[in-house]
């Protein structure tokens, strides 16, 4: 179960009793041994960091982060549901390259055709 969504910041809900995520503009959030993620990036107030990498659009956290995962309208922006670490991420790489490549084959059939 989520907490409440911090102001500002639909689709990003925090974990039961933190109001705001550490570094938050809205509050001095809590003590850093609570998060086990590290501090926040600079380019993003609010949210821990992930465990993937810098914080970055459509990468969500870790299942074992005691927060939330994005939804589709977060601020972090649009998550493929096939996709667990969002658009960027290694497996989309790959997916996308797979995709191109079943695109091309078929383009090949038809043009023979």
């Amino acid at each position: 179960p989520c907490g409440p969504c911090g102001p500002g910041n639909p689709g990003f809900p925090l974990a039961p009793g933190y109001p705001f995520a550490p570094g938050s503009p809205f509050s001095p959030g809590f003590p850093a041994p609570v998060e086990p993620f590290g501090p926040v990036t600079p380019a993003s107030p609010v949210g821990p960091r992930s465990p993937f990498g810098p914080t970055r659009p459509g990468i969500p956290l870790s299942p074992l982060s005691p927060f939330c995962p994005v939804t589709p309208i977060g601020p972090w922006g649009p998550l493929s549901p096939l996709e667990p670490f969002g658009p960027g991420g290694p497996k989309s790489i790959k997916k996308k390259k797979k995709n191109l490549f079943v695109l091309g084959f078929y383009w090949i059939l038809m043009k023979k055709s």
